[in-house]
């Protein structure tokens, strides 16, 4: 597919091109998917140059007629990324004062993700039985997929290279923040990709299967929905469970699963690769009935042999 070159608007002046390319350099290196980022700063910033605006200007008026575009959905990650611009425009001193601490972001109120428990997990994953070479590629996907937390992206881009069944590890390199990480296989998800690399790859590969781990029925890599697809056509899952499951959902139950049974959030952390413990936090939130439990089962005041004085 041919790539658009993105480029600021030409009526900007020299310096200020110079800082957007800055600004795209520094931004590429830091997210892996900057250039859909790319794409939306470039919309708002010729939006910005039609409407008759400097480079350096964001009047609330401007913001507020842009965003009437889009859903409110949408608007949080829209007025992020506006003020990131302007806040990197303070830092390099293009403009005098810190006009993205007036950029507020709205906040929109997000439906909960669901949580699945173990029983709804196996429910899932016993929808692929494995009795097809797809049926089976599918079921070793989604073992990998609640064994390891790993997000979509990252299941659908190993390599056979990052799967060492031996040590029972899988090296996860590409990840959303850059992050190289290794992490452990649960025995489950050893059996299935054992039998899948044993049984079904060699069936599915061709030429153009190269050291891709997971192959569509003509040899090529997967594409990042296919599984996902699979589990709503194919399998229909909505009809035959009651209920929809999202691999981000099984990203959350495996998080969620091991806090329940004493794991830390640093160890959750680093399994989930993020950098932050406040985003592994979002993604493990405990239930209010295990927490009552939790609260029940370990507070001073609740113990019977603690002293009441």
């Amino acid at each position: 597919m041919r790539r658009t070159t993105l480029n600021p608007p030409a009526s900007w002046p020299t310096r200020a091109q110079e800082l957007y390319w800055d600004y795209v350099q520094s931004r590429s290196l830091r997210l892996k998917s900057w250039r859909s980022e790319q794409l939306r700063l470039d919309r708002f910033l010729r939006y910005q140059a039609e409407q008759g605006f400097g480079w350096t200007e964001f009047p609330s008026a401007l913001l507020e007629r842009y965003l009437s575009q889009f859903s409110r959905f949408y608007w949080t990650k829209w007025v992020s990324l506006v003020r990131c611009w302007a806040k990197f425009l303070f830092v390099k001193k293009a403009v005098l004062l810190p006009v993205h601490e007036n950029i507020q972001c709205v906040k929109i109120r997000h439906r909960r993700r669901t949580i699945l428990s173990y029983e709804q997990v196996m429910q899932v994953l016993n929808l692929a039985d494995g009795h097809d070479p797809e049926s089976l590629r599918d079921r070793a996907f989604l073992e990998l997929a609640y064994a390891t937390g790993m997000r979509r992206a990252e299941l659908r881009a190993l390599d056979l290279s990052d799967i060492d069944l031996a040590a029972g590890v899988v090296h996860v390199g590409e990840t959303k923040n850059r992050c190289h990480r290794r992490v452990p296989l649960t025995k489950w998800a050893r059996h299935y990709l054992r039998r899948y690399l044993e049984e079904t790859r060699p069936k599915l590969a061709s030429p153009l299967s190269l050291n891709a781990l997971w192959l569509k029925a003509n040899g090529e890599r997967i594409y990042v929905y296919q599984v996902p697809k699979r589990l709503a056509v194919v399998y229909k899952m909505r009809k035959t469970l009651g209920f929809h499951a999202t691999l981000h959902q099984l990203r959350h139950a495996c998080a969620t699963h091991l806090l329940k049974a004493g794991a830390s959030v640093m160890a959750v952390k680093e399994l989930l690769g993020h950098r932050d413990t406040k985003s592994t936090e979002i993604y493990t939130r405990i239930t209010p009935s295990y927490l009552l439990q939790a609260h029940q089962q370990h507070h001073p005041r609740n113990l019977p042999d603690w002293p009441q004085t």
